[in-house]
């Protein structure tokens, strides 16, 4: 069946919301400039010329997937995700202009599958529509290793004076992870090297010994899923 947005529109009467436990352990991120800032509407995301960095994950349209549980909800859906705003941002087809936009509905259970990774929609304070999109980096039998995709958003600013220029917005990727038990509980890891070792509890000596021994990075996407692959089997 051919997909539109209209086939996307689910009308379920959720009696109560079920929020992931407590949630993320420090939303400290929340306090970011986001997109619904005030300032942030005096950026045209869509003018790639006018700022530096991006808004987005990925600024270009491709077909991914969109489920609720395990349940497919659609499949080939152009999605781009604008990680300023915390929304997946979905059109008809690749081809749609970008004047006619929309995000996509939050709901609760939701799951992206974009560009081979892997989004869940995570709620703020139990609610889904507040929530934030995390990339799944790891599946496991007892905890899974989350990511969260963040800009350092840095606005445009006019020249005061015939002397100076006009400094355009800058949106610097950043991200911070979160070790998540099967309850979905969130422990977010510092970002300081050594700290982030005692996220491991009563274990974090042996992490670090294992980590010294097989010269693994912590700081390093690769080396932290190879660590809590381990950390699995202990």
């Amino acid at each position: 069946m051919h997909f539109t947005l209209r086939n996307f529109i689910i009308y379920i009467i959720f009696g109560t919301i079920n929020s992931f436990g407590q949630g993320l352990t420090d939303m400290s991120l929340q306090k970011m400039k986001l997109a619904n800032d005030a300032k942030a509407g005096i950026v045209n995301f869509d003018d790639i010329n006018s700022y530096v960095g991006s808004p987005y994950e990925n600024y270009e349209f491709v077909l991914g997937s969109v489920y609720q549980n395990d349940t497919l909800k659609g499949k080939d859906i152009p999605l781009r995700f604008n990680v300023v705003s915390k929304q997946f941002e979905v059109k008809e087809t690749l081809f749609t202009p970008n004047s006619e936009i929309s995000n996509l509905e939050k709901i609760p259970n939701l799951i992206i599958k974009i560009n081979d990774k892997t989004f869940e929609l995570t709620p703020f304070n139990g609610s889904f529509i507040q929530g934030d999109y995390l990339e799944v980096l790891y599946t496991g039998t007892q905890v899974d290793l989350y990511k969260k995709h963040y800009k350092d958003v840095r606005y445009p600013i006019k020249a005061s004076t015939s002397l100076t220029r006009d400094v355009p917005a800058k949106f610097t990727d950043e991200s911070t992870y979160f070790i998540v038990t099967k309850r979905k509980k969130f422990y977010e890891l510092p970002k300081s090297r050594n700290n982030k070792f005692k996220v491991f509890g009563q274990k974090e000596n042996l992490m670090e010994k294992y980590a010294k021994k097989i010269k693994l990075d912590i700081n390093e996407e690769k080396d932290l899923i190879t660590l809590v692959e381990y950390f699995e089997k202990q």
